[in-house]
Protein backbone atom coordinates (compact mmCIF):
# COMPACT_ATOMS: atom_id res chain seq x y z
CA UNK A 1 0.00 0.00 0.00
CA UNK A 2 1.49 3.45 -0.80
CA UNK A 3 1.55 6.04 1.60
CA UNK A 4 -0.79 9.58 1.42
CA UNK A 5 1.41 12.45 0.39
CA UNK A 6 1.28 14.74 3.25
CA UNK A 7 2.33 18.50 2.47
CA UNK A 8 3.18 19.32 5.32
CA UNK A 9 5.71 17.16 6.40
CA UNK A 10 7.23 17.62 2.71
CA UNK A 11 7.49 21.12 3.54
CA UNK A 12 9.42 20.68 6.82
CA UNK A 13 11.71 18.54 4.65
CA UNK A 14 12.15 20.63 1.82
CA UNK A 15 13.02 23.34 4.56
CA UNK A 16 15.44 21.05 7.32
CA UNK A 17 17.34 20.42 3.78
CA UNK A 18 17.57 24.24 3.04
CA UNK A 19 19.17 25.41 6.25
CA UNK A 20 21.56 22.35 7.15
CA UNK A 21 24.69 23.43 7.74
CA UNK A 22 23.29 26.89 8.13
CA UNK A 23 23.81 29.13 11.39
CA UNK A 24 23.08 32.58 12.00
CA UNK A 25 25.53 34.75 14.28
CA UNK A 26 25.32 38.24 15.66
CA UNK A 27 27.93 40.67 17.69
CA UNK A 28 25.56 43.87 19.29
CA UNK A 29 28.27 46.29 19.41
CA UNK A 30 28.51 45.76 15.52
CA UNK A 31 25.26 47.09 14.74
CA UNK A 32 22.79 45.40 12.51
CA UNK A 33 25.29 44.58 9.77
CA UNK A 34 26.74 42.39 12.39
CA UNK A 35 24.10 39.79 11.83
CA UNK A 36 25.13 37.26 9.40
CA UNK A 37 24.39 33.52 8.01
CA UNK A 38 26.91 31.30 7.19
CA UNK A 39 27.59 27.92 6.85
CA UNK A 40 28.84 26.30 10.30
CA UNK A 41 31.32 24.02 8.34
CA UNK A 42 33.40 26.22 6.52
CA UNK A 43 32.84 29.42 7.86
CA UNK A 44 32.11 31.25 4.89
CA UNK A 45 29.09 33.92 4.36
CA UNK A 46 26.13 32.83 3.16
CA UNK A 47 23.95 35.30 0.87
CA UNK A 48 20.39 35.31 2.49
CA UNK A 49 17.81 35.64 -0.43
CA UNK A 50 13.90 36.35 0.40
CA UNK A 51 12.96 32.32 0.59
CA UNK A 52 15.92 31.60 3.01
CA UNK A 53 14.83 34.36 5.20
CA UNK A 54 11.75 33.56 5.10
CA UNK A 55 11.92 29.72 5.91
CA UNK A 56 14.21 31.02 8.95
CA UNK A 57 11.97 33.37 10.48
CA UNK A 58 8.48 31.67 9.60
CA UNK A 59 9.47 28.09 9.87
CA UNK A 60 9.65 26.17 13.39
CA UNK A 61 13.15 24.40 14.09
CA UNK A 62 14.78 22.66 17.10
CA UNK A 63 17.33 25.51 17.96
CA UNK A 64 20.66 25.48 19.12
CA UNK A 65 21.86 28.74 20.12
CA UNK A 66 25.02 30.07 21.77
CA UNK A 67 25.12 32.75 24.02
CA UNK A 68 28.22 34.66 24.57
CA UNK A 69 29.46 37.49 26.30
CA UNK A 70 33.07 38.52 25.43
CA UNK A 71 36.10 40.26 28.03
CA UNK A 72 39.44 41.27 28.19
CA UNK A 73 41.70 41.03 31.35
CA UNK A 74 43.64 44.12 31.96
CA UNK A 75 46.95 41.83 31.15
CA UNK A 76 44.99 42.00 27.81
CA UNK A 77 44.40 38.39 27.55
CA UNK A 78 40.67 37.75 25.81
CA UNK A 79 38.15 35.25 27.17
CA UNK A 80 34.56 34.23 26.49
CA UNK A 81 31.97 33.18 28.48
CA UNK A 82 29.43 30.69 26.61
CA UNK A 83 26.30 29.43 27.87
CA UNK A 84 24.67 26.77 25.17
CA UNK A 85 20.58 26.33 24.92
CA UNK A 86 19.27 23.71 22.72
CA UNK A 87 15.45 23.38 22.64
CA UNK A 88 13.96 20.14 22.37
CA UNK A 89 10.96 21.13 21.08
CA UNK A 90 10.48 22.42 17.69
CA UNK A 91 10.04 27.21 18.04
CA UNK A 92 9.98 29.68 15.41
CA UNK A 93 13.04 32.30 15.75
CA UNK A 94 10.71 34.65 17.36
CA UNK A 95 9.41 32.43 19.91
CA UNK A 96 12.45 32.81 21.41
CA UNK A 97 13.92 35.99 21.67
CA UNK A 98 12.50 36.99 25.17
CA UNK A 99 13.49 33.78 26.90
CA UNK A 100 16.95 34.16 25.03
CA UNK A 101 17.64 38.00 26.08
CA UNK A 102 16.73 37.09 29.85
CA UNK A 103 19.53 34.73 29.86
CA UNK A 104 22.04 37.18 28.28
CA UNK A 105 21.50 39.50 30.55
CA UNK A 106 21.89 37.14 33.45
CA UNK A 107 24.95 36.34 31.66
CA UNK A 108 26.26 39.83 31.77
CA UNK A 109 25.08 40.86 35.12
CA UNK A 110 27.41 37.99 36.25
CA UNK A 111 30.64 39.06 34.39
CA UNK A 112 33.42 41.16 35.48
CA UNK A 113 32.07 44.42 34.23
CA UNK A 114 35.78 45.83 33.86
CA UNK A 115 36.27 43.38 31.68
CA UNK A 116 33.23 43.53 29.60
CA UNK A 117 33.47 44.05 25.71
CA UNK A 118 30.51 42.63 24.11
CA UNK A 119 27.80 40.05 23.69
CA UNK A 120 26.98 37.84 20.63
CA UNK A 121 25.06 34.46 19.93
CA UNK A 122 25.36 31.57 17.11
CA UNK A 123 21.89 30.14 16.42
CA UNK A 124 21.57 26.56 14.06
CA UNK A 125 18.12 26.18 13.07
CA UNK A 126 19.03 22.31 13.91
CA UNK A 127 20.67 20.44 17.58
CA UNK A 128 24.35 20.90 16.99
CA UNK A 129 27.45 21.15 19.64
CA UNK A 130 29.51 23.91 19.23
CA UNK A 131 33.35 24.34 19.56
CA UNK A 132 34.15 27.68 21.72
CA UNK A 133 37.33 27.69 19.44
CA UNK A 134 35.48 27.64 16.30
CA UNK A 135 33.09 29.75 17.36
CA UNK A 136 35.54 32.08 18.74
CA UNK A 137 36.62 32.09 15.22
CA UNK A 138 33.70 33.25 13.71
CA UNK A 139 33.32 36.11 16.14
CA UNK A 140 36.68 37.72 15.89
CA UNK A 141 35.83 37.77 11.82
CA UNK A 142 32.67 39.62 12.48
CA UNK A 143 34.46 41.91 14.81
CA UNK A 144 33.57 41.30 18.06
CA UNK A 145 36.92 42.07 19.76
CA UNK A 146 37.11 45.64 18.10
CA UNK A 147 35.44 47.09 21.52
CA UNK A 148 37.18 48.43 24.10
CA UNK A 149 36.42 47.11 27.69
CA UNK A 150 35.59 49.18 30.36
CA UNK A 151 38.90 49.57 31.92
CA UNK A 152 40.53 50.21 28.59
CA UNK A 153 37.99 53.09 28.21
CA UNK A 154 39.08 54.37 31.94
CA UNK A 155 42.97 54.62 30.36
CA UNK A 156 41.99 56.34 27.25
CA UNK A 157 40.68 59.26 29.23
CA UNK A 158 43.58 59.43 31.32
Amino acid sequence: MRKKHNSNLRAIKMTNHAVRDLAVIHALAGGDESVKMINIKTGNNVAVGLTLATAMSKSAFKWSILLVVFGRRQDGQEYMKCEQVDTQARYKQADLTEFLNAKHIKMIDEFNDLHFVNVGWIATPYNYEFSEQVAGEYFERLGAWDYLSKWEMQNESN
